[in-house]
């Protein structure tokens, strides 16, 4: 916790230490994060091109910052409509895709995504909904995987090594 607030919470209060906090804070995930996770070797050993679909800015830098620190550059888009006009032109092996986002949301955009005639991306929902129903729902739409947010750093390397995880698996069978 870095501030306390004793009930009842008067407006103003509030929101000068919202402010105060977020002036002063960089927004960053608050778990212990083992050196070797964020590393720049990830991207040499699982590369990929990544899209980023997320409307909140304090969300789309955090996620850029953890996805660089792993040795990406991923591109980012605002909505689906957005998601669905790139990628026309580029492949993206994997899409984080937030799931409530203005004009068109994540769950539809998979799912006209998945009836497109494309080589078809890796979908990781990111939504701060954590339920049961949630990921059924992310699942039912024809999303991979998914993450709740507050993001989870291995929560996130674990999804974005599942897709390669699961090539290894079926080659070995084959």
């Amino acid at each position: 916790f870095n501030k306390i607030l004793i009930k009842p919470i008067k407006q103003n209060q509030l929101l000068n230490i919202i402010q105060t906090e977020l002036l002063h804070n960089n927004p960053v995930i608050q778990e212990k994060i083992p050196a070797t996770l964020l590393s720049e070797q990830f991207a040499q050993k699982f590369p990929m091109n990544i899209l980023i679909a997320e409307d909140n800015l304090i969300n789309q830098k955090l996620i850029t910052k953890v996805i660089n620190k792993l040795g990406f550059s991923p591109q980012v888009v605002n909505n689906g409509n957005q998601v669905l006009e790139i990628i026309n032109s580029e492949f993206f092996d994997i899409i984080l895709m937030d799931v409530q986002m203005p004009e068109l949301d994540g769950l539809e955009t998979t799912r006209v995504i998945r009836r497109l005639d494309i080589k078809q991306p890796y979908i990781i929902a990111m939504t701060a909904g954590a339920m049961a129903d949630d990921k059924v729902a992310c699942l039912n739409a024809g999303m991979n995987s998914f993450v709740s947010k507050p993001i989870s750093i291995q929560e996130l390397v674990t999804a974005l090594e599942k897709p390669f995880l699961q090539k290894e698996i079926t080659n070995a069978a084959n």
